[in-house]
This record gives C-alpha cells, structure tokens and sequence, in this order.
C-alpha cells in the first residue's frame, strides 16, 4: 500500500506541474537484484536549487512557488521516507522548463527473503 502511496504522489505531481497538452509516462523494469519505475512528465521542469532540495520536508520548488498549483511541499519527502523504509531509493533528474523523471529503485526480494 506504501508503494501504491508514491506512485500515487509521483503520477499527481507529474500532472499537477505539467503544462496543457503535456505528456506523463511511467515505465518499469524488473532485474535479479532491483526493480525500477520511471514517472516522467513534460512539465516545468527543476532548476539547480530545486533538484538540491526537492525531497525536503516543505520544500516547493521555485517555478511553483507562485503558481497557483497547492501543494504542501511533504509529497516527496513521504516519498522518499517510503521508498527508503523499503529499502530502495529515490531519484530526480530534470531541466527546467523541459520535464522531470523521478526514478524509484526497489529491491526485487524482500532483505532475508529466500531465492
């Protein structure tokens, strides 16, 4: 359900900061050792200072600021608390004004699960 909660909050963010006629993928990938989800979007897009910042608790990223987009800026710290708690990681990449990725990384196996 915790993962579910992500994918939920990456998909809402990747619509929530796109522009009209955007564009939102996710894809997947499952290896021996991790298993990945890609959710990318044609949106605004973050800059240096955001990429720095953009898990921290109640940080909302400077091309949102003063949009009218709500937010509360905890979505992906949450996230990322999750995704860690599970024993992967998570990861932007992202130009500004072009798009983002957010990247979850999970491991296959659950720690101490049998082959």
């Amino acid at each position: 359900m915790r993962i579910r909660q992500v994918l939920d909050n990456l998909l809402s963010n990747a619509v929530k900061y796109n522009r009209p006629g955007g564009r939102v993928s996710v894809a997947t990938s499952v290896g021996d050792q991790w298993s990945i989800i890609a959710v990318q979007d044609s949106g605004v897009g973050l800059n240096e200072e955001d990429l720095g910042s953009v898990f921290q608790r109640y940080y909302r990223g400077v091309a949102v600021r003063d949009s009218a987009v709500a937010g509360n800026g905890l979505g992906l710290a949450i996230s990322r608390d999750i995704v860690r708690r599970h024993g992967g990681d998570i990861t932007v990449s992202s130009v500004l004004g072009v798009g983002s990725t957010f990247t979850v990384t999970l491991p296959t196996r659950r720690p101490g699960a049998g082959a």
